[in-house]
């Protein structure tokens, strides 16, 4: 008996790394929101009370894409999953 190779099945989706990207990039939405919100004075320089929270926001938006992205390719797996099973005959 022979074995026919079969091509590698598509990845499926990862649907809990999905929606903690999705959860993710809802709190980057949620912080830029509310960043838009804090006054600054004009006597700041381009330095003010708001760079930090858009720099956290990057961030969140960064990672969040990056967790999604990694969702759509069929999210992690454990080693031994990811491994093809060695044929002894």
């Amino acid at each position: 008996m022979s074995t026919i190779n079969q091509p590698a099945a598509p990845p499926r989706l990862a649907v809990p790394e999905l929606s903690i990207g999705i959860g993710l990039l809802a709190c980057a939405g949620a912080v830029a929101w509310q960043t838009l919100a804090i006054p600054v004075s004009p006597l700041y320089s381009k330095v003010g009370p708001t760079v930090f929270p858009y720099l956290t926001m990057v961030g969140l938006v960064v990672l969040s894409l990056l967790l999604i992205l990694a969702a759509l390719r069929g999210g992690w797996q454990p080693e031994e999953e990811k491994e093809t099973p060695t044929d002894w005959k």
